[in-house]
């Protein structure tokens, strides 16, 4: 029997950041976040996802040329700062040009801020049926136009553009290769259609970029409702008690929704995971680059180490609900600059 491992890990932080103004609604006292990174002059989707994928594939000294699928993740497809959003050909087609990676299945993938952790599960079923062995999953996300355009309304704390506060730009691919012994151990994903109108994001109107209104009280309510049935599920299918989790890298929203969730887990279960990875507080919510940056960010710190068992958790606008069990079968090779925040940061309490 033979599965996928994670091989390596490339992220690239833009070169902007993002503070709140003294005088501005501050939402960083609800949301843990006292920074974001956001992009810069010349920098989008494509440069990003482009840098990350580099960085990933010289971490593991492979050519993009061995690669047998390339699939992008992203929620955004900007590839001229704003001023283009790229629809037809497919993101991972253009990336796949620039790598050298000709002659291999390279589409899209979209499943809101699920999407990187869609195309993982996607890419270790191609590497477990023998259809590829070597997989290259990549996202590039500019999301914080969507905060700009927000920053001027939000006023109170349940306006429906306060999520919007939370978003920071970031790229990050991850090199699944063949391996004899799977590091994925078990997936589960579950959709809940009826509450796909709590979050909801489309182009803006009035300016640049895009707008997002969110019910944060209850998309956060009836995630960590549905939440443990999708874990339990992933959990039985590795053989393995929540307990026995060392490190649970949640999607990255805010910290008091981190801490809600995992309480509300350890009270389903009757016990506890031994860690949770939280790297908020200097990204922001970076939609379908949270789990690489929180994941590379646990590494480096030594949080995550070989024989370790992870569970990377998923929430996104749709309902989706995911949960994903990967054991640490070999260390995974960090691609050169590519944290974009000190390593402590990864490291704060929930």
């Amino acid at each position: 029997m033979f599965g996928s491992r994670i091989a390596a890990l490339g992220l690239a932080s833009p070169t902007g950041s993002w503070r709140p103004a003294s005088d501005a609604f501050d939402a960083s006292r609800l949301t843990g976040i006292s920074e974001r990174r956001v992009c810069g002059a010349g920098e989008d989707s494509l440069t990003l996802a482009r840098r990350a994928a580099h960085r990933c594939l010289d971490a593991a000294g492979v050519r993009g040329s061995q690669l047998d699928a390339l699939l992008f993740a992203g929620i955004t497809r900007f590839t001229d700062g704003l001023a283009s959003f790229q629809l037809e050909p497919a993101l991972a087609q253009t990336l796949a040009a620039d790598l050298g990676c000709s002659g291999a299945l390279c589409l899209d993938v979209t499943n809101a801020c699920a999407g990187v952790m869609t195309a993982l599960h996607m890419g270790d079923l191609l590497i477990g049926s023998g259809d590829a062995q070597r997989v290259l999953v990549v996202s590039g996300e500019y999301l914080s136009h969507v905060g700009h355009n927000a920053a001027g309304r939000v006023d109170r704390w349940n306006h429906p553009e306060l999520a919007s506060l939370t978003l920071g730009d970031a790229g990050g691919a991850l090199l699944l290769t063949k391996a004899d012994t799977p590091g994925f151990l078990a997936a589960s994903f579950a959709t809940f259609p009826e509450h796909a109108s709590l979050c909801t994001a489309g182009p803006a109107r009035d300016a640049p970029g895009g707008v997002m209104q969110t019910d944060a009280a209850a998309i956060h309510l009836h995630a960590i409702r549905e939440a443990p049935a999708v874990m339990q599920c992933a959990l039985q299918r590795a053989g393995l008690g929540y307990a026995d989790i060392d490190c649970v890298i949640p999607h990255q929203t805010s910290l008091r929704a981190i801490r809600a969730g995992r309480r509300h887990f350890a009270e389903h279960f009757g016990e506890d995971a031994k860690g949770w990875a939280v790297s908020l507080a200097g990204n922001g919510n970076t939609g379908t680059c949270t789990h690489l940056l929180s994941l590379g960010e646990a590494a480096l710190r030594g949080a995550v180490a070989v024989g370790d068992s992870v569970m990377f958790l998923v929430f996104a606008s749709g309902l989706v609900v995911g949960s994903l069990v990967y054991r640490v079968t070999d260390p995974i090779a960090l691609g050169e600059a590519a944290l974009p925040a000190e390593p402590d940061r990864a490291g704060r309490a929930v």
